[in-house]
């Protein structure tokens, strides 16, 4: 497979994924709770990826404690944000393995990619 091949199976592949955004895709079906601290801050990452709700522990609403809650949050996000893209990364996977857009011949893209990963 030359380069030009190798194109037209990415467009493909990408023109597959194109079809299927409108199918709610950008959004998984639950929201994802973490925390940090030990559960002195909880974060919960809605379905579309923002953040839903924070709570935070009256521990640490204390002066002495600013630069140690902001750490505690910023910790929460991240670690809530990363798992939310990979369930929305899994969905995205599934969704499109389960019914593959029309005319998106999946067993031909697959069987193209093995043989480029066999070069």
């Amino acid at each position: 497979m030359n380069a030009e091949d190798l194109n037209k199976l990415m467009s493909g592949l990408k023109g597959g994924l194109d079809q299927i955004m409108p199918q709610g895709l950008g959004t998984i079906d639950e929201e994802i709770e973490t925390e940090s601290g030990g559960g002195l801050v909880q974060v919960v990452v809605g379905t579309h990826g923002g953040v839903a709700k924070i709570s935070i522990d009256p521990l640490l609403l204390d002066k002495e404690n600013v630069s140690h809650l902001e750490q505690l949050l910023i910790a929460a996000v991240n670690d809530g944000r990363s798992k939310w893209e990979e369930a929305l990364k899994q969905k995205t996977i599934s969704t499109f393995l389960q019914n593959p857009p029309e005319g998106f011949d999946l067993q031909k893209a697959m069987a193209d990619a093995l043989k480029v990963l066999d070069r």
